[in-house]
């Protein structure tokens, strides 16, 4: 098959199932159905997938690539991980209607354990602690982005990245106070991080405070 026909194809296929998941549940589709609304044959069907459950995956991978890719050039043009955080808000707060469609199927899992799934396979090759503390960040990139959109994703991207770029800026090896001082990380989370960062009284010799 020509290449540029099987991707077609796929998407099409993709993109049907993503329609239809809006009034009913996978279980509920049929494959029929779902080769009706794609305008494909059945034989094109089984060609490239073997279940509904594949084709929920293969956009799902689909999708994470197309944003990290495009986050990933952002940070490449603008030499700042801010601009990976807010690409990686914008896009995500486009596709919301989507994640609340897998969070109501109790498969908004699936989404989260493909970021894990690429996550592993990009640090492999990386030394203990570089796992450890990639593997931090990107778990906490998936928990809060998935917060932000069930909370409604009310915070825009700008006010989304720059709370990253503070609380998780320190991961990155991106972060820096200067950038805070300056205003680039806003002055909201200027006063956050200078909070964070502000020296703590210390107590006396003896273990024992001079007031009560």
């Amino acid at each position: 098959m020509d290449r540029g026909l099987h991707g077609l194809t796929v998407e099409s296929i993709e993109t049907a199932l993503i329609l239809m998941l809006e009034t009913k549940t996978l279980d509920e589709i049929n494959v029929r159905e779902l080769c009706k609304k794609a305008g494909v044959s059945h034989n094109s069907y089984y060609r490239n997938f073997r279940s509904k459950e594949e084709v929920l995956q293969s956009y799902l991978v689909r999708t994470l690539v197309r944003i990290d890719t495009m986050a990933w050039r952002r940070v490449a043009e603008e030499g700042s991980f801010y601009g990976y955080w807010l690409c990686m808000f914008t896009e995500w707060r486009k596709l919301r209607k989507f994640f609340l469609i897998l969070d109501n199927a109790g498969r908004s899992g699936d989404l989260f354990k493909q970021i894990n799934l690429a996550s592993t396979q990009i640090l492999e090759k990386k030394d203990l602690w570089q796992r450890y503390r990639e593997n931090l960040l990107y778990g906490a990139m998936a928990n809060v982005t998935q917060e932000w959109l069930r909370n409604g994703a009310k915070e825009s991207p700008e006010e989304m990245a720059q709370f990253c770029m503070v609380t998780l800026g320190s991961l990155s090896g991106i972060n820096r106070r200067e950038e805070a001082l300056q205003g680039k990380l806003g002055k909201t989370y200027r006063h956050y991080y200078e909070s964070m960062n502000e020296e703590k009284p210390r107590r006396p010799r003896g273990g024992q405070d001079k007031e009560k």
